[in-house]
Order: C-alpha cells, then sequence, then structure tokens
C-alpha cells in the first residue's frame, strides 16, 4: 500500500497531463480494486471486468506502470459498454478494437512526456527504420505544440502500430477510429492552453 500511494504521488507530480488523468477518473467517480498476479505475463494490467489494477510483484508498483493502467481504466469508464468488447474471448483470442486501445494508450503515454528527455515509448526498437522513428517523434512533437494535430495521421500512425507490434495486433474497431478518450481527457485539462486546445 505504502509502494503504491508513492507511485500514485510520483504519477501526479510527474506532469500536467498524469495529475489530469488522476483527476478525470475522480471526477467520473471511478472506483479501482488493487492487487497482486504473481503469475501475470505483464507487470501490470487493467482488467475492465472487474475494475482492477493488479501488479505481478512489489517491484513492479511503478509511477510508469500506474500511467498504463490507469488510462486503460479511463477508456474503460470513458467509451460506451466499456472496454472488454475490445479485449479477448474466453478463447483468448484478441477482438476488434484492442490495437485501438492500446495505441491510443501509447500515444497519451508519448505526448504526456516531457520530449527532452527523449521520445518516445513506441516507434524506438531497433526493428523499426530510423525515418519512421523520426516521423513518430516529429509527429508526438508537433501534437505537444499544437494539440489540434492530434487527428492528423492518426489512423497512420494506428496502421503502423499494428503492423511493427504483432503482440498487439487485431481487427481494428471504426467506432475507435480516432482517440476520442484521449481528446476528451485533453479538453478536461489546462494541459495545452497554449495551443489550439479548443479545435480539437
Amino acid at each position: 500500500i505504502k509502494k503504491l500511494n508513492e507511485a500514485l504521488e510520483n504519477l501526479i507530480d510527474e506532469g500536467c497531463m498524469q495529475e489530469a488523468l488522476y483527476d478525470a477518473l475522480v471526477e467520473k467517480n471511478v472506483k479501482l480494486d488493487f492487487g497482486m498476479h504473481p503469475d501475470a505475463v505483464n507487470p501490470a494490467n487493467y482488467d475492465p471486468r472487474d475494475e482492477s489494477i493488479k501488479f505481478k510483484n512489489n517491484s513492479n508498483i511503478t509511477s510508469e506502470n500506474l500511467k498504463e493502467e490507469l488510462f486503460h481504466a479511463w477508456q474503460d469508464a470513458y467509451y460506451p459498454g466499456g472496454t472488454a468488447q475490445y479485449g479477448k474471448d474466453a478463447q483468448g483470442n484478441k477482438l476488434p478494437g484492442l490495437v485501438n486501445i492500446e495505441f491510443e494508450t501509447k500515444v497519451f503515454k508519448d505526448i504526456a512526456r516531457n520530449l527532452d528527455y527523449g521520445c518516445c515509448y513506441i516507434f524506438g526498437d531497433d526493428n523499426i527504420p530510423l525515418e519512421i522513428q523520426g516521423d513518430y517523434f516529429s509527429w508526438i512533437d508537433s501534437i505537444q505544440k499544437n494539440v489540434s494535430l492530434l487527428d492528423v495521421e492518426y489512423e497512420k500512425w494506428l496502421n503502423l502500430f499494428n503492423q511493427y507490434y504483432p503482440e498487439y495486433f487485431s481487427l481494428k474497431n471504426d467506432n475507435l477510429s480516432l482517440p476520442t478518450s484521449l481528446k476528451s481527457l485533453i479538453k478536461m485539462s489546462n494541459c495545452f492552453k497554449n495551443s489550439q486546445n479548443e479545435n480539437i
């Protein structure tokens, strides 16, 4: 519990979008269960079926892992019917829309970070051409300077994410073709008040 509280405090102090995410969850009265899952594959996981975040072990209780899983909780609260419909079926098969949900989360993390310390959470792997890495960095940088550009080339990068990250590959869901939960979070915040926030 102490590590969880520290991780949450660090998340809120990390940046404007991180604090906005926390505030949005509070405003929407989202209540989460936290626990441990030692047999999990991932270091942390949000489960929309019981609105829980579980960590693999104590060392995984970090602000970095919270950032991703809390955004998944925000998506679950924002999208009609929740995000379980975009996860996996009872047999473990990926449902249409999984890639949309995962990509939107990664974009949130990238536009929330300080690019002075580097970029990015995705498209920085060794198997990805340098041109694609540079173009993605430029796209994220352009969004930070003018969030109305969030929709520009979004589908292009979603398709590339589906191509280069097979662990998230799924059929796309047309209802999630744009990052509407992320755009809603930005509108609720004052993080980009010097850009054209009202146009997103």
